[in-house]
């Protein structure tokens, strides 16, 4: 279960705010700053379910998949990135969820090329990408658009997003919510793993049914389900 997050964008004991990219809007890097909390214990737990299916050079593709919209997906895929890059390994975070709280609105609202774009052929992951100067994570963003262009086939999707991201030791994918059309389906389809993020008040058995029936076969990569308590007001 993932407790609730501390509020603000401050690390404790520090006089000044950090200068990672991913500090405040609502979404927390505890697994970074505050690698004893009971936050970052459980993000822990996450990555040591994940490494059992890894092996050195693997590039092992995950995607965190809410059950629900704002489950927390997005929070939880943050920080795996960031604990992955505390371990010592390159991580590259991907946005690919929908909707206004997404992990590029708040960060990277004013980045003109992203996902879209390097999917298309139009620009290449390397150029697109961000770096974050303090952790090393490299933030791949879904620039905002009046409308979203129709999901891509798994050929495009994987030829010209995933197939780049061979030179980074720690893929994770911020896949939305199970509501989100088809497009988490079919990155669930292309993954090595899946993070199942589960809202506030949702039963666990209730959790792993309702992704059983949402993912089919798919189902079998689940890795964990997070169980968030602290998911009750996220948009």
């Amino acid at each position: 279960k993932l407790p609730a997050t501390r509020s603000g964008g401050f690390a404790r004991g520090r006089s000044k705010p950090e200068t990672s990219a991913f500090h405040g809007t609502g979404f927390l890097t505890e697994a970074w700053d505050e690698p004893r909390s009971a936050f970052a214990a459980v993000i822990g737990e996450t990555r040591d379910r994940l490494a059992i299916e890894e092996k050195p050079g693997a590039n092992r593709k995950v995607i965190v998949l809410g059950l629900s919209p704002g489950a927390g997906a997005s929070l939880v895929a943050l920080n795996l990135a960031l604990a992955a890059a505390r371990e010592g390994a390159t991580p590259i975070l991907i946005d690919l969820a929908a909707g206004p709280a997404s992990l590029s609105a708040a960060f990277a609202d004013d980045a003109e090329i992203g996902a879209e774009q390097v999917i298309s052929g139009a620009a290449g992951l390397i150029r697109a990408a961000l770096q974050d100067d303090e952790t090393g994570v490299f933030f791949l963003p879904r620039p905002n658009a009046p409308t979203r262009p129709a999901a891509p086939s798994q050929e495009r999707l994987k030829t010209g997003l995933l197939d780049q991201t061979r030179r980074f030791e720690a893929v994770v994918i911020d896949a939305g919510s199970t509501a989100d059309g088809a497009l988490p389906y079919m990155l669930a389809e292309m993954a090595d793993d899946i993070v199942a993020v589960a809202p506030a008040g949702m039963a666990k058995n209730h959790a792993q049914r309702l992704a059983e029936r949402a993912l089919g076969a798919d189902a079998a990569k689940i890795r964990c389900i997070v169980l968030n308590e602290g998911s009750e007001g996220l948009d």
